[in-house]
């Protein structure tokens, strides 16, 4: 059986970070980034100005790239004593080796933070400031602000459409490995990601090079499936809505038991295990 490979779909350094965690586990496994970040920090300069004036702030963090932007900011040392909450093991790792303090670490879920939130401060109302991208699956500041807290939500970040062109080296190894009939397997964490690889698929699928008639805008679905399963990569994704945004596009997918970056690669991992 051919071995089987992984590529990593996430926006840089994500997803070189998910490459570099299969690879030590013995997978094979490339990055083929189908988003990039675009950071505001204009944005986020204002907001965090404004909050160090606030000494009860509490900030919320529901991503590694907000925690990246928060680490890297200039004046962060005046945050450096506030409480941090932490979606996820992944950004809260970032802020405490910046020298964050108060670092409170969820299960990935930002419903389930917005509960831990809520909870920790029945007694008081800090000012909460939650640094966003600009894409969210939850609004944790509307869930806050309907159960009486202070929430202010700052779009520090924006995620753009990025596909690598076909003579892209690692493009052309998915191309070659799909062509070979490898099995192919790809981690996606949002709907765009997975609606950008199912164009970029059906782009270089395309004899003449064009896109397929009716090609959507970014972030809605094209019409018409790309082409049958057996020829495209199995998704490996986090959540039933997901699945069935791949699935409408004609992926097959997998699902992963649980939220987050760690649960995708173990799925991952486990595919691969199975293709050995």
């Amino acid at each position: 059986m051919s071995k089987p490979l992984i590529f990593s779909l996430r926006p840089e350094p994500d997803c070189s970070e998910d490459v570099a965690s299969l690879t030590r586990a013995g997978y094979e496994a490339r990055p083929l980034p189908m988003m990039a970040i675009k950071g505001d920090y204009a944005a986020l300069d204002k907001a965090l100005e404004t909050f160090s004036h606030t000494p009860d702030t509490e900030i919320i963090i529901t991503s590694k790239q907000s925690g990246r932007m928060l680490a890297a900011y200039s004046n962060s040392s005046a945050f450096r004593q506030s409480r941090i909450w932490c979606v996820g093991a992944g950004s809260a790792e970032i802020l405490r080796q910046a020298g964050f303090i108060q670092v409170e670490v969820g299960k990935a879920d930002a419903a389930e933070l917005l509960e831990e939130i809520d909870a920790s401060n029945v007694d008081k109302k800090p000012s909460l400031l939650w640094l966003s991208g600009a894409d969210i699956a939850f609004n944790i500041e509307k869930g806050l602000n309907l159960r009486g807290h202070r929430a202010t939500r700052i779009i520090i970040y924006q995620t753009v459409g990025y596909t690598p062109d076909s003579q892209h080296p690692e493009n052309q190894a998915l191309l070659d490995a799909l062509s070979a009939g490898r099995p192919v397997a790809a981690i996606a964490m949002s709907a765009r990601t997975i609606t950008r690889f199912a164009e970029m698929l059906a782009h270089q699928k395309m004899p003449d090079g064009k896109m397929p008639d009716g090609k959507m805008p970014d972030g809605e679905i094209p019409d018409g499936k790309i082409s049958a399963r057996s020829a495209n990569p199995i998704l490996i994704v986090q959540s039933p809505a997901q699945a069935e945004r791949a699935e409408n596009l004609g992926f097959s997918c997998i699902c992963a038991e649980g939220l987050g970056r760690e649960a995708l690669l173990a799925c991952a991992a486990a595919w691969a295990q199975r293709h050995r």
